[in-house]
């Protein structure tokens, strides 16, 4: 089947949802614009999108810092929890299944966190997951839901919400939108 139509409905949503963002639309449960985003995964769901944050680093101009929480090493989420503050963090939860174990995990701590802080973990969380997983807003737990498809994964998930998400909320959609046509050439 052609996926294309598929892809350039996530591909309007991510769009839409970055702008909003940047333009303090969309904000914490304190009202206050994100100025941190902490991308949850592991493996592939982060590893591509941490590789072309860091080269395009010097293009980040959006007032988002990038970091990325991908175990369950409890030193790992004191340092990320530590460098945030989180009532202007976005918490962007990757995992196709949102069954992964040590994603599930650290998605428990940050509403753990969150909530302890007197913040509603719902308007501080946005997923990336397989339309019909547990993670697809089904629980209205977090404000927005973005679909990656069976047919991207490895070295090309970074071409697709999982990697689009973070890029456009720290790069801007239209950066993200030209590493789409670099990588499509």
């Amino acid at each position: 089947r052609d996926a294309k139509a598929d892809l350039h409905s996530v591909l309007r949503q991510i769009r839409q949802f970055s702008k909003a963002v940047h333009e303090g639309e969309i904000t914490g449960s304190t009202g206050q614009p994100f100025g941190h985003v902490v991308v949850v995964g592991i493996g592939g769901s982060y590893l591509g999108t941490e590789f072309v944050a860091c080269a395009l680093e010097a293009f980040a101009d959006k007032g988002l810092s990038l970091d990325f929480l991908a175990n369950v090493d409890i030193h790992n989420f004191a340092s990320v929890w530590s460098r945030i503050a989180p009532e202007k963090t976005l918490w962007v939860v990757i995992s196709k299944s949102y069954t992964t174990v040590e994603t599930m995990t650290n998605e428990n701590l940050i509403r753990r966190h969150m909530e302890t802080a007197g913040l509603d973990p719902s308007r501080h969380m946005v997923t990336v997951t397989s339309k019909g997983s547990p993670g697809d807003q089904g629980a209205g737990q977090e404000l927005a839901a973005f679909h990656m498809f069976d047919f991207i994964g490895g070295r090309y998930s970074v071409t697709s919400a999982v990697g689009g998400v973070p890029l456009s909320l720290c790069l801007g959609f239209e950066r993200f939108e030209r590493f789409l046509k670099g990588a499509e050439e």
